[in-house]
């Protein structure tokens, strides 16, 4: 017997592999697990550290007080001046008449 051609791979056991040594498998499998890791990541640090409620009246006073010179009392128009954008575009069309202007 011929121990040379005994020891040769045929094509067909040299084409299989392990499945974990192919590289596209990982390709298709760590696209996947790279997105969960960065999910659970994100979910960790939402949890961990939450944003907090801003009570938007007490800001707004804060922020019309720090705006105005000291001792000036504010009005409802300058209240509105101070709305955020969706509040203030919404009173575009009905403007709130100050006390000064009635």
């Amino acid at each position: 017997m011929n121990t040379i051609a005994m020891n040769t791979p045929t094509p067909s056991t040299a084409l299989h592999r392990p499945w974990w040594k192919e590289p596209f498998v990982w390709l298709v499998i760590g696209g996947p697990l790279v997105v969960v890791a960065a999910g659970l990541v994100t979910a960790y640090i939402a949890i961990k550290d939450p944003d907090p409620v801003i009570n938007t009246k007490q800001r707004q006073q804060k922020l019309l007080q720090q705006a105005l010179p000291a001792g000036v009392t504010p009005n409802k128009g300058d209240l509105v001046k101070w709305l955020p954008a969706g509040q203030a575009r919404n009173h575009a069309a009905s403007p709130v008449v100050s006390d000064e202007a009635k």
